[in-house]
């Protein structure tokens, strides 16, 4: 190794050249409007930053924290948040289109106009949230609890697959439901 190699070494796993994932502390940062697309984050913890308009698409954040983070208007399509972390986090018209988001725990969240076009949520917790406005067409639902949340049929209808899949009133959705065999008329 000559004297140029270190720093270079550096600075190439300082911004995740190599292949390998960052893991960033950026807590309660200001980082509207940035663009993170592409990265591997996993692990990395966003809790109380401002990340509206700010574009994670294609990224991988497994076990990101976003606890009591704003990602109004974020765009996190066609990324691995599987065990990520939105407690207490503001999802207004978040664009999650084609992501994994199996088993994702969202209990109580206010999820106005999400796009879930396309997601895995298979397993996903959507207890008691606010899902007015927010789209599932395409995604897979299996096993998803939508107990007492404002989500109507007409929204989960629209679903990829809601096999086992427990609906706003407590119901579990059965292949060959009458009620979504009429829609498909």
């Amino acid at each position: 190794m000559n004297k140029f190699t270190i720093p270079v070494l550096l600075v190439f796993s300082l911004f995740g050249l190599f292949g390998g994932s960052e893991k960033l502390q950026l807590q309660n940062e200001n980082l509207s409007k940035r663009d993170f697309s592409g990265r591997s984050l996993s692990g990395s913890d966003f809790t109380g930053a401002d990340l509206t308009h700010t574009n994670f698409s294609k990224c991988t954040l497994r076990k990101v924290s976003f606890r009591e983070a704003d990602m109004s208007y974020a765009n996190v399509s066609n990324a691995d948040l599987r065990q990520a972390d939105f407690t207490d986090t503001v999802l207004y018209s978040v664009d999650c289109s084609y992501s994994n988001l199996s088993a994702l725990q969202l209990k109580g969240q206010n999820l106005v106009n999400v796009n879930f076009d396309g997601a895995n949520l298979s397993g996903a917790d959507f207890t008691d949230c606010n899902l007015s406005g927010a789209t599932f067409n395409g995604s897979i639902l299996d096993k998803a609890s939508f107990y007492n949340a404002a989500v109507t049929l007409e929204q989960l209808y629209g679903a990829k697959s809601l096999k086992d899949t427990i609906l706003p009133f407590g119901s579990k959705y059965q292949s060959g439901d009458k009620s979504k065999d009429k829609k498909k008329k």
